[in-house]
Formats: C-alpha cells, sequence, structure tokens
C-alpha cells in the first residue's frame, strides 16, 4: 500500500480536509474515506481515519491512504502559536463535528 505522508492542514470543512504535501493540495473527502474504511471492514460506519496519538498521526481511507503527521518542533510551535499536540486534537474535533470518526490505535 503506497502512503502520502502530509505535514500541514490547509482547511478543514464538513466535507473533508484540505492538505498540503511538498507543494501539492491534496484533498481528503470525508464520505468516500468512510465508504472506503465499511467497504475494509465490512460493516457500515461513519470512521474516516485511523488515529495514533503516540505518533501524532491520522491515516484516512483514501486510495492510496494519506498520512497526516503533526511533528513536533519546539520553534515552529512558537511561532505558530499551536502545539504539535494541539493540532492533532483539532483535527480530531474538526472530523467529529464533521458528524465522522477515527479510530483510535494508540
Amino acid at each position: 500500500m503506497n502512503n502520502i505522508i502530509c505535514h500541514k492542514v490547509i482547511a478543514v470543512t464538513k466535507k473533508g480536509a484540505e492538505l498540503e504535501s511538498d507543494g501539492k493540495k491534496i484533498y481528503i473527502d470525508f464520505d468516500c474515506c468512510a465508504k472506503n474504511f465499511s467497504l475494509e471492514k465490512g460493516k457500515v460506519c461513519k470512521c474516516v481515519a485511523t488515529r495514533d496519538a503516540a505518533k501524532l498521526a491520522f491515516t484516512f481511507y483514501t486510495c492510496p491512504q494519506t498520512t497526516l503527521i503533526f511533528k513536533r518542533s519546539f520553534l515552529k510551535d512558537l511561532i505558530a502559536g499551536k502545539s504539535a499536540t494541539r493540532k492533532f486534537l483539532d483535527m480530531q474535533k474538526a472530523i467529529v463535528e464533521a458528524g465522522y470518526t477515527s479510530y483510535d490505535l494508540s
């Protein structure tokens, strides 16, 4: 399975998330992710990704799967005003607010 690693969240809406990887924009459609997860697991649900709090990462059920990693960097976090952990929690909250879930691996 081929994974795309992203490090930046551009925007999150009720329909999905826009990420950036190597200067390219990637759109994550939550509805498509939920369908892919349901097909893989054999049950209908609203799960769009797995999340790992220890690694501060989400792996979305896109084709191929897309992994979003929040890297810890004291200086960048200080400048941005948000820690990597806060960004991870904000993404989890945005997924829930959009009416979807993520499966906890940690």
